[in-house]
């Protein structure tokens, strides 16, 4: 689906993506050394539908540009907690950030009530 932030495609992200996704990752400059090996894994589950985490990949010109990630809180009803935002900081302020949470807000269209973010 090609949407208005400079021409993304929203996709599903695969397996294949998770050298772009840590490169990304990395590039933003703000996340702990720690943290990252937990995006990582996030990520290789949702990549692999493992688990109940959910992805969504932003793409442009065919390079990957930015990844959301969320899934419902455990031992709750309709709260979904938001994982891991990324864009490629040469792609930040373009809007690739709100259409990927535009994406992961319908995914999840009638099954939330809550999504936390913590930072």
């Amino acid at each position: 689906m090609t949407l208005a932030a400079g021409s993304a495609v929203l996709r599903p992200l695969a397996p294949a993506d998770h050298a772009a996704v840590e490169a990304m990752t990395r590039a933003v400059g703000v996340f702990r050394d720690d943290e990252l090996p937990v995006a990582l894994e996030v990520f290789d589950a949702a990549a692999r539908r493992l688990d109940t985490y959910e992805s969504i990949g932003a793409e442009r010109d065919g390079r990957l540009v930015g990844w959301i990630c969320w899934g419902p809180t455990p031992c709750t009803l309709g709260t979904f907690d938001l994982y891991w935002i990324v864009v490629d900081p040469a792609c930040q302020g373009q809007g690739i950030g709100t259409l990927l949470l535009q994406a992961m807000e319908n995914a999840i269209a009638g099954r939330a009530r809550l999504i936390v973010v913590e930072t």
